[in-house]
């Protein structure tokens, strides 16, 4: 049976692979590129990761699958993780498994907990190590067992000065290592027909060191770390030909990203504008503390910035998320200080996304949306001093389907989205707009790219390709069924007409 491999570049894009391919610096994704069919992938509206996973792994849309964020509010509005994928809906290491096609997903967002499937799973950021993040279960014994120092992820943040920014670089480095160690050894010891995962370390590298690379971010900074994109990349490069020199010659290889990646601004408190504008109202028992720490400044935003001047960002490595996350609490405003019986909009997510409170508005939802809407379009650029939204969307059109209930009612785009919020944070800042919370300078785009290469592929370029059409082009790949409730459409046009597919 033909391999398949497919590598996905997190947040990789042509914006920065272009440029190394005409240097010859790509020369193993070069190889890829002339033997088969190169095209962009289009991501979702807004480019999220747990949105755009769930999308390229069921070939739906967030209407039918509701797979919308890492963090969603309960009934009580209380921030909680989502772990669970919705019930009823068939990812591709289904479709494989009930076809006895081994796979190995290694490193893919929303896959912990781990499921059940014909073959490996390695669950994206779990808990911890000490939590079952394999499948199957006892996996856990053999890969600690040849990996001790494996990490779930890195946890280390940079600060400001070159040597902080060379050492949060040199722990990327050592991350990326390590995969491609374990990576080289699934390949080469375990029985797999796909193997398929996401190099989060393209991602992280971009969000913090953008700015050192692009001429044209406002805050363009050269210095040391401004090779840091383009060396992550090349060493990626290097891995693709060193694997491809160990898998046999007719493999499928497909190399691509989740989303696209680009220059990133500022913060936006789109909780602070709701307040401003009369539309979220808090308790009246929230207590003075917190409210004082707001007024003078106590924010998260704040703190976090004033620890990585500090060079304490090494605490963030150290500090559980759930620590950090009860400590935040205690100081800063929270999503249950709001007054939902009083409060008629309120912002929840990384792009800025608002919901309505229809409890509250009851029929007058849809009037007090577009007046919220028209407000919105008012807002301006704090850079360029033109309009910051480009785009607005309600949910309807954006996300039809009969599991859009809980999505946002509006949804906007900042500037390509350039500008973001917290998906945490009810009020990470005192002000409308700060400085990033991070120091990023780099973030997700909606046009990130797709290449594949392989016996069968065709030769050349394609226009583009949906996240959603991911699921049902590999379905096609293998000759199997492909469902007709599906939002995506399998790429017919990238295969040769002679194409066989792949069968057990």
């Amino acid at each position: 049976m033909r391999k398949v491999v497919a590598l996905f570049l997190d947040g990789g894009t042509w914006t920065v692979i272009e440029p190394l391919l005409k240097d010859g610096k790509l020369p193993n994704l070069n190889k890829l590129i002339k033997k088969g069919t190169r095209t962009t992938l289009k991501s979702t509206i807004p480019p999220l990761t747990s949105f755009v996973w769930p999308s390229l792994l069921t070939g739906k849309s967030a209407g039918n699958h509701k797979i919308y964020s890492f963090y969603s509010l309960d009934e009580k509005n209380t921030l909680k993780l989502n772990q669970k994928t919705t019930e009823g809906d068939k990812f591709l290491w289904d479709f494989l498994t009930e076809k006895g096609i081994k796979s190995i997903f290694l490193d893919i967002p929303i896959t912990y907990p781990p499921k059940e499937l014909d073959g490996i799973m390695i669950s994206y950021k779990p808990p911890s190590l000490q939590s079952d993040f394999t499948h199957p279960k006892d996996y856990k014994t053999n890969l600690l067992k040849h990996f001790p120092d494996f990490s779930i992820s890195i946890n280390y943040r940079s600060g400001e000065s070159e040597k902080d920014q060379a050492n949060f670089f040199e722990e990327i480095c050592s991350f990326t290592e390590s995969r491609f160690r374990l990576i080289d050894y699934l390949l080469e010891n375990e029985k797999w027909d796909l193997f398929i995962t996401d190099f989060m370390f393209t991602d992280i590298v971009q969000h913090w060191f953008w700015k050192n690379m692009d001429e044209s971010h406002p805050y363009y900074e050269k210095n040391a770390s401004s090779d840091y994109i383009p060396r992550i990349y090349q060493r990626i490069d290097a891995f693709i030909g060193e694997i491809g020199k160990k898998l046999p010659k007719e493999t499928v290889y497909i190399v691509a990203s989740d989303h696209g990646f680009g220059p990133y601004f500022q913060d936006i408190n789109v909780n602070k504008w709701l307040q401003d504008q009369g539309y979220l109202v808090f308790k009246k028992n929230t207590s003075i503390f917190k409210i004082l720490s707001k007024k003078i400044g106590v924010t998260p935003s704040n703190i976090s910035r004033l620890m990585l001047k500090l060079k304490l960002g090494i605490l963030f490595k150290h500090l559980s998320p759930k620590f950090m996350h009860t400590v935040t609490n205690k100081f800063s405003l929270t999503y249950d200080n709001i007054d939902m019986s009083k409060t008629i909009a309120y912002s929840h997510g990384y792009c800025g996304q608002i919901y309505l409170n229809k409890k509250l508005l009851g029929d007058r939802c849809e009037k007090i949306r577009q007046e919220i809407i028209n407000k919105l379009l008012l807002i301006k650029d704090p850079i360029y001093n033109k309009p910051l939204i480009v785009k607005v969307w309600s949910k309807e059109e954006l996300y039809p389907g009969p599991k859009n209930e809980g999505l946002p009612d509006i949804i906007i785009n900042m500037q390509d989205f350039s500008y973001g919020c917290s998906s945490k944070l009810t009020f990470k800042s005192n002000e409308l707009f700060s400085k990033p919370i991070t120091l990023k300078s780099g973030d997700h785009k909606l046009n990130g790219f797709f290449v594949i290469s392989g016996e069968g592929i065709k030769k050349g370029s394609f226009p583009s390709i949906e996240a959603v059409d991911f699921l049902p082009t590999m379905l096609y790949l293998y000759g199997l069924d492909i469902p007709k409730y599906l939002d995506g459409k399998p790429k017919n046009e990238l295969f040769e007409k002679n194409f066989k597919p792949i069968k057990r």
